[in-house]
């Protein structure tokens, strides 16, 4: 009997520590570590979103646009030199989008302006620093909707379609004047 309560008792011990090894292990990657846990921005044109970077750190944020826009993120209002970057996906091996300086008076901060965005389409944003920098961070997505280009009519094409219906009107009309004699 005293055999069989070894057996139990160092199998439930056995069966603990495996347990806890099991559990036991690297944590995953904290939300906007990497593209692959990008944080949420949001809306195109919603609130910005703020943060800060450690001395060589980035944070990733995504974005879907419910609309065809044209897009301009910006990192204008932060308070440290920064780097930025845009992605269409994380597997790809380039950003599709880069910048370093673009602010005017900002001038060591970054925006990058006119993005077309597909409605559905979804973007990766990069943020960090130059050469290390850090500091608090002020994201910025906005946009405009991108209106397609209207269709010029000019004077010609108005003749033609004139020409066309007349010109169909005038040979309906001659066909039932010889079909009627």
């Amino acid at each position: 009997m005293r055999k069989i309560l070894h057996l139990v008792l160092f199998v439930f011990i056995l069966s603990s520590f495996t347990s806890m090894a099991a559990s036991v292990g690297p944590e995953p990657p904290a939300s906007g570590a990497d593209c692959s846990t990008a944080m949420e921005y949001g809306a195109i044109n919603d609130p910005s979103q703020f943060g800060s970077i450690e001395a060589y750190g980035y944070e990733w944020y995504k974005f879907t646009a419910d609309d065809d826009y044209i897009v301009t993120v910006s990192l204008c209002n932060s308070n440290y030199d920064t780097k930025l970057e845009i992605w269409d996906d994380c597997a790809d091996s380039d950003a599709e989008h880069y910048n370093d300086d673009a602010c005017g008076a900002n001038a060591t901060r970054s925006r990058i302006s006119d993005i077309p965005v597909a409605f559905g389409e979804t973007k990766y944003v990069k943020v960090y620093g130059y050469l290390g920098s850090y500091g608090d961070y002020e994201l910025e997505i906005t946009g405009v909707l991108d209106e397609p280009e209207p269709v010029p009519v000019s004077i010609y094409s108005v003749f033609a379609l004139f020409v066309l219906i007349g010109g169909v009107t005038v040979f309906k009309l001659r066909n039932r004047i010889f079909n009627a004699a």
